[in-house]
């Protein structure tokens, strides 16, 4: 799957591997890291049990196997056994994003998400987040935490098919545009860097899709996701996370959602 972004350091790994990938020794009385495959299953079986399958999945570790992230793309099931396939005339997808760390410089996380199909861009929107430190007793907490960040998929994935589509309709005109490059600066959804490949897509887009309702919001959002996606495919997960929340907060803002 091309939407992870592996953290700098960070090395592709699989599910299977994962389960090698286990915690050192606590370190401290009220440390407990959960091993990274646990966490993982916790997530899928907590997935199926609200009706969704597991399309794809993409996990990355750092050499040390200090930090972890994935992502997986999830999709509704139709009946039992059997799975909703990708459908790439879908503009999007939901996707959940899973981070964590064994020596304490990443809290346990989840956030969902959404994956722009023709550009393979992630934006996240900050409804449905989880985030908590490893103490003592988070095998407790996670669970629960998991399972009511799961319980609001149905209603996310329908309030993003109503943002896209306000997006789409709403007109935003050139120098509109430009005005908001220079607000997301403001609002370190992107770097000064950024600026230039931001107004690229926003003047021209690379992918004629993001074109096809003229110049419009969700024209300027496919602009600016695509500005942060790295060439080269190796970025923080967590620091695109937060830089996507930035833009949906300011995106609705301008939308009126």
């Amino acid at each position: 799957m091309n939407g992870l972004m592996l953290h700098c350091g960070a090395d592709a790994i699989g599910r299977n591997e994962l389960t090698n990938v286990m915690p050192p020794e606590a370190m401290g009385a009220h440390h407990n890291p959960v091993p990274y495959i646990d966490y993982v299953n916790e997530v899928s079986h907590n997935l199926d049990d609200h009706g969704y399958a597991i399309h794809n999945e993409s996990f990355g570790v750092h050499a040390d196997g200090g930090s972890f992230f994935g992502l997986m793309e999830i999709k509704p099931k139709v009946l039992e056994g059997e799975y909703l396939k990708a459908d790439n005339d879908d503009d999007f997808g939901l996707m959940v994003g899973l981070r964590g760390s064994y020596n304490q410089s990443i809290a346990r996380g989840l956030a969902i998400g959404s994956r722009v199909f023709v550009c393979d861009n992630l934006a996240f929107s900050g409804e449905v987040t989880i985030n908590t430190r490893q103490t003592t007793h988070i095998a407790r907490r996670l669970p629960r935490m998991i399972n009511g960040a799961m319980g609001q998929l149905l209603d996310l994935s329908e309030k993003q098919e109503q943002r896209f589509d306000r997006y789409k309709d709403m007109e935003f005109k050139p120098r509109w545009g430009d005005a908001a490059i220079v607000e997301c600066v403001r609002r370190k959804v992107i770097t000064p860097t950024q600026v230039n490949r931001v107004v690229q897509e926003w003047d021209q887009p690379t992918h004629d899709e993001h074109a096809e309702h003229g110049h419009s919001l969700w024209r300027f959002h496919n602009a600016v996701t695509e500005a942060i996606k790295p060439v080269n495919g190796r970025a923080g997960v967590v620091n695109n996370q937060n830089r996507t929340i930035k833009l949906t907060s300011f995106l609705d803002e301008v939308a009126g959602f």
